[in-house]
């Protein structure tokens, strides 16, 4: 639970999905706590490896982590 509210407060309750020219997502809206290195590929449970992002980002980086299949 820490952890987590560590993470929702890092982040200001917004979406901290930057894309490569440096904008920020900032969504409010469906907001899911998210592995950058996912588990599935040794990611564990950190402050550094967790990040907010809103469900759509989430996706997104679902399928540049796995591929679309």
């Amino acid at each position: 639970a820490n952890l987590r509210r560590l993470v929702w407060s890092r982040a200001q309750n917004r979406c901290e999905y930057t894309s490569h020219e440096g904008r920020r997502c900032n969504s409010t809206f469906q907001l899911e706590i998210d592995h950058r290195k996912p588990v599935a590929r040794g990611g564990q449970a950190t402050s550094e490896n967790l990040r907010l992002l809103c469900r759509s980002c989430n996706a997104a980086a679902a399928v540049r982590a796995f591929g679309s299949a």
